[in-house]
């Protein structure tokens, strides 16, 4: 009973879409329209953000919501833990987060006063990376006007962020 109360929209899957099927709370899927998180002619809703809200018992699939449904749901579009996770924290400070095109990247921005696009490079404790690959990925992060972070996410869910900006050598 206690999520439907905070319940504010309800969805289903279908196609490899979750699509919202009714709002609650009109303001709540304004917003996601507003911040391109939902397409306003079909209502499917990014996969991401819908598995944030139903993490938190805002959104349900067939009026189901909670953890369990939200890790069900990353499950079925093959998300990564470590980039939900990733996400989940980035969506607390940044009202625009979206995966990238590069592998196990996040892109977020979207706060008053600054200007720059943050992208992360999303890592499990443990994961094998070489140098070279980091300092490639930080390069076109820059070139792509992105500030460059690395997100380190440990077994136990911790993440531990690390700026990661690849210097040229002066001559």
């Amino acid at each position: 009973m206690e999520a439907e109360k905070k319940l504010q929209a309800d969805s289903i899957i279908i196609n490899n879409k979750v699509v919202v099927t009714k709002c609650y709370v009109p303001s709540f899927c304004k917003r996601l329209i507003d911040r391109s998180y939902m397409d306003p002619k079909e209502k499917s809703l990014d996969p991401l953000e819908a598995a944030l809200w139903l993490s938190r018992g805002q959104l349900g699939i067939e009026r189901k919501t909670g953890w369990t449904i939200a890790l069900n749901l990353i499950s079925i579009f093959k998300i990564p833990l470590k980039i939900f996770i990733t996400y989940l924290i980035h969506r607390r400070r940044y009202p625009k987060v979206y995966q990238w095109t590069r592998r196990d990247t996040l892109v977020a921005y979207g706060l008053e006063k600054q200007n720059k696009k943050i992208e992360v490079l999303v890592l499990e404790e443990g994961e094998e990376v070489l140098i070279e690959d980091i300092v490639n990925w930080s390069i076109a992060a820059s070139k792509d006007d992105h500030e460059p972070l690395i997100a380190i996410v440990d077994r136990n869910g911790s993440v531990t962020f690390y700026e990661a900006r690849a210097v040229s050598r002066l001559t």
